[in-house]
């Protein structure tokens, strides 16, 4: 079960992301890496967390608004009403997710890899999935889920 994670220990913890991304040594510095935790009613409106690493994860009632979760790894995640509207998920790789109600509106979802992933009443408009790949999804009830403007990938994915 996932413990909350007290806003401190997290602001901490994405000043040293921050290091971590400016110094641009990957191998060699901080990481962002959160494994079991809660992370609910968070604002990290605009934050860059390139490279982050959130397994087993639970984010509710979030503003994720502008964040840059590029190169990010989402595994076994759960995400319910959060918004992610314009976020950057450039070559991020979502695996085994969960999201409800979530907004991705005006996202940058280019070269993502998504997999084994469910979305339900989610909003995708304007979405950018150029180079993405999509397998073993289900999107449900969504609204915005054009998939135009560029060379997608869809292996068994299923559109309700």
């Amino acid at each position: 079960m996932p413990k909350n994670l007290p806003s401190d220990e997290l602001r901490e913890a994405i000043e040293q992301h921050q290091k971590f991304v400016n110094s641009a040594m990957i191998e060699k510095q901080y990481r962002l890496s959160l494994t079991d935790r809660k992370l609910h009613g968070l604002s990290l409106r605009g934050e860059r967390l390139l490279g982050a690493q959130f397994t087993r994860c639970a984010f509710h009632g979030c503003d994720l608004s502008g964040v840059d979760l590029s190169f990010a790894v989402l595994t076994d995640c759960v995400i319910n009403d959060v918004i992610l509207r314009g976020a950057v998920l450039y070559q991020s790789s979502l695996v085994a997710c969960g999201f409800s109600y979530t907004n991705f509106s005006g996202a940058l979802m280019t070269a993502a890899k998504i997999s084994d992933a469910q979305f339900a009443s989610c909003e995708f408009f304007g979405v950018r999935w150029a180079g993405s790949s999509l397998e073993y999804c289900n999107f449900a009830s969504c609204n915005g889920t054009d998939f135009f403007g560029g060379d997608i990938m869809f292996y068994k994915t299923k559109m309700i």
